[in-house]
């Protein structure tokens, strides 16, 4: 098997790794309803928080970050075993196949055409594939996070910083290393969070972005 049609393979298995949405799964099985029509609109752990409770919420996060981490495990044990020794942009196609496929499991979450592409926005896929590329960055990260959240309780801004500080020691990481590939990966992981959180980062420029445990109604169509 040639290279390439490995990182096809793989970045095709993790984009539907990704599509796994357990925020719905959670939600249709449970509640007999779907969390996207409530709340705004986003099948993640802070939206199910807010509708449904902590423990579904707890368990949607627990869910996206393990699809994450073991996703990303399982794809670049894959390329381990079927790659050649080829290097690409200064990473191991072994490598490229673990970055492709954490990549797209993000992707998949985000927009999973299982679901109408309506997913979340893979704050918790991506930390999970952040203790797969960098554990103690993660950790690190990881727990300022956290802190961040319950001081503030605002998710997004947590979210957002989290992902730039890691990107940031990824690419620089990555610069020193020669690993371009990981750099590309370090950079679209932030770039799509981003864009994911666009409606938040207006409110958070605005002053107005909601709290965490300010819960609305299930069925009201409050933002998130």
């Amino acid at each position: 098997m040639s290279d390439i049609v490995l990182f096809i393979i793989v970045a095709l298995a993790g984009y539907f790794i990704g599509n796994i949405e357990f925020a719905v799964i959670i939600s249709r099985l449970t509640y007999k309803d779907d969390i996207r029509k409530h709340g705004s609109g986003n099948a993640g752990t802070t939206n199910m928080m807010r509708v449904y409770g902590m423990k579904p919420g707890l368990a949607t996060f627990l869910g996206d970050f393990l699809k994450g981490l073991l996703g990303t495990l399982l794809l670049s044990f894959i390329g381990s075993i079927f790659s050649s020794d080829t290097v690409y942009f200064g990473a191991k196609a072994s490598d490229i196949c673990k970055y492709t496929g954490a990549m797209c499991i993000v992707i998949g979450h985000d927009y999973p055409i299982l679901f109408g592409l309506r997913g979340g926005k893979g704050a918790a896929s991506s930390l999970g594939i952040a203790f797969v590329l960098a554990p103690i960055i993660a950790l690190v990260v990881t727990v300022l996070c956290f802190i961040l959240i319950y001081a503030t309780q605002i998710v997004s801004l947590g979210s957002l910083l989290g992902m730039t500080i890691f990107s940031a020691s990824l690419i620089i990481h990555g610069i020193n290393i020669g690993d371009y590939a990981m750099v590309t990966l370090a950079v679209l992981l932030c770039v799509i969070l981003v864009i994911r959180h666009s409606d938040n980062i207006s409110r958070l420029l605005q002053g107005k972005e909601n709290k965490l445990f300010k819960r609305p109604h299930k069925h009201e169509n409050n933002i998130e």
